[in-house]
């Protein structure tokens, strides 16, 4: 769940990024997340330096092209799971150059939520 949610909170982000919106609101980040979920994921991305909180709500930290989903792989494995490191790597890799820049283009048709 943490690297799906990581990466929907994070598409709503680039999105707004390639917009021109600036920093969205807590509120929106959390539709169809929820608000638990979305608040300790942003934590988490927050602290790997992915994106930054300021007074109106959260923006990226880089450019959408900057931020490739294989950083988001292991920032949700669990501790102690040193077993999963062949398959981490396996995912990486598959992922390859992936960014969010294209998944923001990808998903430039998603209706956008109403306040």
């Amino acid at each position: 769940m943490g690297f799906l949610t990581s990466a929907v909170l994070l598409s709503k982000l680039a999105r707004g990024f390639l917009d021109g919106r600036g920093p969205l609101p807590e509120k929106e980040l959390v539709i169809g997340v929820g608000l638990d979920a979305a608040r300790a994921i942003l934590r988490i991305l927050e602290d790997a330096g992915l994106v930054v909180e300021t007074e109106k709500g959260y923006i990226l930290a880089k450019p959408p092209e900057r931020v490739f989903l294989k950083e988001l792989v292991s920032l949700f494995v669990p501790p102690g799971q040193e077993n999963l490191e062949g398959l981490i790597s396996r995912i990486e890799i598959s992922l390859g150059e992936t960014s969010l820049m294209n998944i923001a283009n990808e998903t430039s048709s998603f209706p956008s939520p109403t306040p």
